[in-house]
């Protein structure tokens, strides 16, 4: 079989389910970076932009442009395109899934009582724009505390220096004797002035 740019399965793959797959969903995001581009279209040729709902259908249809291109780029081996790859379609499916919630917002209030939401434009922007990029960052972020955990340990490491005290022992000539489970070491003689109280106040 023949690698070409459709290819997500390793050579060692014994049959071509995972490339079938990938084939669908390049057709099928090829296919609605089509009709997404030919809705852009009608709108504008027929200036349809004028409506609140018009726009709003304008704007979902924007997002499902941008949402096909990484449905269409197919597999990609390398690690930092497969992260851009995943940060677009988790980006853009989540603002497909907010323009549509607000259209069906929006319908539903037309349709009750006879207003639409046109004043919140600017806030239904902010949320389906805005909101989706913390969602699809997130995953960066965790990653990238994850790889300075053991920077923070080797610089606290580095700090402490050999000479840190290690819980559960004791330096010669203290006072106190630890206890093997790392917790606060209890004085010298504290045991007996604890039994020689409760003596005392015994009838």
């Amino acid at each position: 079989m023949t690698k070409d740019w459709l290819s997500t399965c390793s050579e060692e793959s014994p049959d071509s389910r995972c490339q079938t797959l990938t084939v669908i969903r390049v057709l099928f995001g090829s296919i609605s970076f089509v009709f997404s581009l030919f809705m852009i279209f009608i709108i504008w040729l027929f200036k349809k932009y004028m409506f609140f709902s018009q726009r709003l259908i304008l704007y979902l249809s924007i997002a499902a442009l941008f949402d096909s291109l990484p449905y269409m780029m197919g597999s990609i081996e390398s690690t930092f395109g497969c992260k851009i790859q995943g940060f677009l379609m988790t980006y853009f499916d989540w603002t497909c899934v907010g323009w549509v919630c607000v259209i069906t917002a929006n319908m539903y209030r037309l349709v009750k009582e006879e207003i639409s939401f046109e004043s919140s434009e600017s806030l239904f922007h902010l949320a389906c724009w805005f909101l989706p990029g913390l969602v699809a960052g997130i995953p960066f972020i965790l990653g990238f505390l994850r790889t300075l955990r053991p920077l923070v340990l080797d610089k606290r490491k580095q700090q402490d220096g050999p000479g840190a005290a290690v819980p559960g022992l004791v330096r010669s000539g203290s006072r106190h004797r630890a206890r093997t489970d790392g917790t606060a070491c209890i004085p010298e003689g504290a045991h007996q002035e604890t039994e020689s109280n409760v003596r005392q106040l015994q009838p």
